[in-house]
């Protein structure tokens, strides 16, 4: 049911299963027929964008979620100066600004981490590069900040081995400040918090959380980090993404084997307990039996975005 989802080394669980603590209801659907957002590595939504990068990692593509029949944009990345580029995400901000975060060639056959903003029409506004800084996720807050969440390497095999792992660059491109100390793995044997996890963004928050590395955080957009800290996660669960809402609830989608041992993986969505540090279970049953539950994109105010069998989603979870 979820195609699209990186798959996490998990190697040690730290709570048997989560409590039940909410029910995903359907608040409206929308047909969106024209493409099969399941065949694009992990779509995302926000602020009425849908967008990704294609299989090869070499262009992206933003639609409209009101129906438009031609795709905002649709182009490679052609940036001065450079070759081969490997796209790692998309993001589109509240304005409709797109950014792009990318390894590329130089002219002199070394690789580069950047960050490319773009204006609505897809015509490029700046690059930014960021290296040694990679950039593994991005989105984008309703002030304009453009949030990264990746790694810092000392070379092409080895991390640096203290580095803060999110950054937030203001609307100029200017690196604004850099959030959440890694220091070689704390313990070592958790692996570093942006190999499999995400972030998310809404208008008010950028949330990460990283069930491999048990960790997990929500910060405003003025830089104040309002929770951080471990997180157990559930006995099966093995891949995950994620959204944030504008109030700053943190929601997981993954696949999870149940409770019971020997099950076979579903989909399944989860809530973060801020207080308690624990995934709590959205109870999904009645969206899944009439088809509106499927890959997690995004979310809208206090609702969460879904792709589900050619249409788009918004769910409240009570």
């Amino acid at each position: 049911m979820l195609p699209c989802l990186r798959i996490l080394g998990v190697s040690a669980c730290l709570l048997p299963f989560p409590a039940q603590a909410a029910q995903l209801i359907t608040e409206r659907t929308e047909n969106f027929p024209r493409v099969n957002l399941g065949d694009r590595p992990l779509p995302k939504y926000q602020a009425g964008y849908i967008f990704s990068k294609n299989q090869s990692h070499t262009a992206i593509r933003v639609d409209r979620a009101d129906g438009s029949l031609l795709p905002a944009v649709e182009q490679a990345l052609d940036l001065p100066d450079s070759f081969r580029p490997d796209i790692s995400d998309v993001a589109v901000s509240f304005d409709g600004d797109i950014a792009v975060a990318a390894s590329v060639m130089d002219r002199h056959g070394g690789y580069l981490s950047v960050i490319a903003w773009f204006r609505a029409d897809g015509s490029l506004v700046r690059v930014v590069r960021t290296a040694p800084f990679n950039a593994f996720d991005i989105g984008f807050t309703a002030d304009g900040s453009l949030w990264a969440f990746g790694n810092v390497k000392k070379n092409m095999q080895e991390l640096d081995p203290g580095h803060d792992v999110l950054r937030q660059y203001g609307p100029d491109g200017e690196l604004a400040r850099s959030f959440l100390p890694w220091s070689g793995g704390d313990p070592p044997d958790l692996s570093h918090p942006a190999n499999d996890g995400f972030l998310a963004t809404s208008r008010n928050y950028a949330a990460m959380a990283s069930i491999s590395a048990g960790k997990f955080a929500l910060i405003s957009t003025d830089g104040i980090v309002m929770h951080e800290g471990r997180l157990a996660y559930p006995e099966g669960l093995t891949a995950t993404i994620g959204a944030v809402t504008d109030s700053g609830r943190i929601f997981v989608a993954g696949l999870w084997s149940g409770e019971s041992p020997g099950n076979y993986f579903k989909g399944a969505l989860f809530e973060v307990d801020r207080e308690n540090r624990i995934l709590d279970s959205v109870d999904t049953a009645s969206a899944d039996r009439e088809g509106n539950f499927g890959i997690l994109m995004g979310a809208e105010e206090e609702n969460l975005v879904f792709y589900a069998k050619s249409k788009l989603v918004w769910s409240r979870i009570n």
